[in-house]
């Protein structure tokens, strides 16, 4: 498949938001367990 440069960029742009998407989830993923632990520690 061939792509001019600006669909080369659209696609881009849109593998990096999601990829970004998913990073910030799993971060709040972790967050809130790490938050519980805490939690019921003390």
């Amino acid at each position: 498949m061939e792509f001019r440069k600006g669909e080369q960029f659209t696609i881009g742009m849109f593998y990096s938001v999601s990829f970004i998407v998913d990073a910030l989830s799993n971060v709040n993923l972790i967050t809130k367990r790490y938050t519980r632990v805490v939690q019921t520690k003390n």
